[in-house]
């Protein structure tokens, strides 16, 4: 049952991951085009040219501290709530597939 469970959350996570590129392609996209002070403070940040230790967690902090609201940008505010809400919870599901994961190998083992 362990393993059915780890398989549902590795897809989940997995189909996860693939809109989060999404949606921070399209933020970095709004930022560069609409909030140019904001983008080059962050590193001016792509996908995958310019993504490195500084820019993700520019970009962690710009969610986590909700400094989209700052911007007065009513779309990028909206999308950023609602990645701040898809990151907490793509992490949440992450650990629990961790967790699903021992639980697996440990209930096998016995």
């Amino acid at each position: 049952m362990a393993e059915i469970v780890f398989m549902f959350m590795f897809f989940g996570v997995a189909i996860g991951t693939l809109v989060w590129f999404g949606r921070v392609r399209r933020l970095y996209s709004a930022l560069e085009q609409r909030h140019e002070g904001k983008y080059a403070s962050m590193g001016r940040p792509s996908l995958f040219m310019r993504n490195n230790l500084e820019t993700n967690i520019a970009l962690i902090r710009f969610l986590l501290r909700k400094e989209y609201l700052a911007l007065g940008d009513s779309e990028i505010a909206e999308q950023g709530a609602s990645m701040r809400a898809h990151f907490i919870i793509q992490n949440i599901f992450l650990v629990a597939m961790f967790a699903s994961f021992f639980v697996a190998t440990t209930s096998n083992a016995s």
